[in-house]
């Protein structure tokens, strides 16, 4: 149902073994991110992003791993080794794989991000952090660097509770 609401995400099981649900996906967003930073300090941008989403044993209990597989810059994900940290007060047993997909699907667009070293949840990559916000100080209005919104709104076909029925006239 996710890549049937959007555009710009491509979901993909990447281990299928029979008679038993997938335990990793390939996603892909088609939107606006930041790869990297050039020599002068300015975004690198791309709109081909990919993370592996891997359902552990403990998962739902826990968040599901998560590694980068295409270049990436952004205070919540490290750009040497792909790791993924999510608020861990954001995760719950009964958030769906759906809404983790789209949260890091705002994460590439810079629409969920945490660049405050002195406030939970602390960036995991210091290096992008320091980045982010000596960016966002020259630039205050640089992000979200993609507003579009990942899915489409549903269509919600709406029946009328009302009965439709002639006006009956009494004559006198």
């Amino acid at each position: 149902e996710l890549t049937a609401r959007s555009d710009l995400i491509e979901f993909r099981s990447k281990s299928v073994r029979k008679g038993l649900p997938p335990e990793k996906y390939i996603v892909t967003y088609k939107c606006r991110g930041i790869l990297s930073v050039d020599k002068n300090g300015r975004p690198v941008y791309g709109r081909k992003h990919q993370v592996e989403i891997y359902l552990h044993s403990q998962y739902p209990q826990r968040w599901p791993g998560m590694k980068w597989l295409t270049p990436v810059w952004h205070p919540n994900i490290n750009h040497l080794n792909g790791s993924v940290c999510i608020d861990a007060a954001w995760w719950t047993a009964s958030r769906s794989l759906d809404r983790l997909v789209i949260m890091i699907g705002e994460m590439v667009q810079y629409k969920n991000f945490h660049d405050d070293p002195t406030k939970p949840p602390f960036p995991w990559d210091p290096e992008a952090a320091r980045w982010c916000r000596a960016y966002r100080a020259k630039h205050p209005n640089i992000f979200p660097v993609d507003k579009n919104e990942l899915l489409r709104p549903e269509r919600v076909k709406i029946k009328s509770t009302k009965k439709t029925t002639k006006a009956r006239v009494r004559l006198k």
